[in-house]
């Protein structure tokens, strides 16, 4: 088994796709998973499923992309996503979920984000998973922010713990800043954005039922045309194998307790690979969003091959927005 494994590292190390760019964070990684799995478990038992789901979103969309190592740098990054957060769960609530509303204000924060590195997509992703939550959510709504804010803190706190460990800051990735994007690119990736929206939105499925080909084209359009090439590939793949573990998962109907159990397993890889390689996120982190997002509701084997459907159709409008025609003067990474 050892020579099999051995031989299974060398073969993913020699493909560009698979090769290893950084550390794992084990560390952290324990921390944030114990936050998901205990968050979902205590949602079931208590019976505020939403108020755990939204908890945890807000976990996943602070805690990646990676924090930095240096205190400083990771404070100013904790505070800005949290902050960002928190005001998405603010505007969804103030919209009343509207999908209309929530749509153009997705394309709007998508174009900011897309302008100021370091809020990114959190905002945009924020918006439309928070959007999911309300759509999902009947009888009154918890104060806005409040659960998201919870989340938040417990991603800080598990930051702080690893950095407090010996040789702890060793384990948790840099994250180099994205270099700056050309502005005809920013906007290509914005008008992508807007053209996934708008598909949603005229198809059955509506903004909501079809935002993972929404959330397929946020987390593929990256600074610059050669890493969004690389991101497209990557995310095929891992999207690919993570849709038929949900559908193995769901197809074996799970209890509530379960789901649990396995997002935060799942959540341990997810965060633990995310730095080895973006490949390994996109295979363990999409079931983690599809629990966390409809909990406690689980679907058919088919929410798997939906999810396929939908991300290669948002891979086509990247492909379409953002390279035809050819953009004239890439910039380099």
């Amino acid at each position: 088994m050892r020579e099999v494994l051995a031989r299974l590292r060398r073969t993913l190390e020699r493909h560009p796709l698979t090769r290893s760019v950084g550390a794992p964070t084990w560390a952290l990684s324990a921390l944030l998973a114990v936050g998901v799995g205990g968050t979902l478990l205590t949602g079931a038992l208590t019976g505020r499923t939403d108020a755990a789901a939204r908890a945890v979103l807000a976990m996943i969309l602070v805690a990646l992309p990676s924090i930095p190592v240096a205190p400083p740098a990771a404070a100013r990054t904790l505070l800005v996503r949290t902050g960002t957060v928190a005001l998405a769960s603010v505007v969804v609530a103030a919209l009343g979920g509207d999908p209309t509303a929530v749509a153009a204000s997705v394309v709007v924060a998508a174009g900011l984000g897309f302008r100021v590195p370091a809020v990114g997509t959190t905002a945009a992703l924020a918006l439309l998973l928070l959007g999911v939550r309300s759509h999902m959510t009947s009888g009154p709504a918890d104060v806005p922010a409040v659960w998201e804010l919870a989340g938040a803190v417990v991603v800080a706190l598990a930051a702080l713990a690893v950095r407090l460990l010996p040789a702890g800051g060793r384990g948790v990735a840099a994250g180099s800043p994205d270099p700056a994007a050309r502005p005809s690119w920013t906007v290509r990736r914005t008008a992508a954005v807007g053209v996934a929206v708008a598909l949603a939105v005229l198809s059955p499925l509506g903004l909501y039922g079809g935002h993972w080909l929404v959330t397929a084209v946020l987390l593929s359009v990256r600074p610059t045309p050669a890493a969004t090439r690389a991101r497209v590939a990557q995310r095929l793949v891992g999207n690919t194998v993570a849709a038929l573990l949900v559908a193995v998962l769901m197809g074996a109907g799970p209890s509530v307790a379960t789901m649990g159990l396995v997002a935060g397993g799942l959540a341990f890889l997810a965060f633990a690979l995310r730095p080895v390689n973006y490949v390994w996120w996109a295979v363990t982190a999409p079931p983690v969003l599809l629990i966390a997002g409809d909990f406690p509701q689980t679907h058919g084997w088919y929410e798997g091959m939906v999810r396929v459907g939908l991300n290669v159709v948002g891979v086509g409008v990247v492909m379409l927005v953002c390279y035809v025609p050819a953009p004239r003067s890439p910039a380099t990474a």
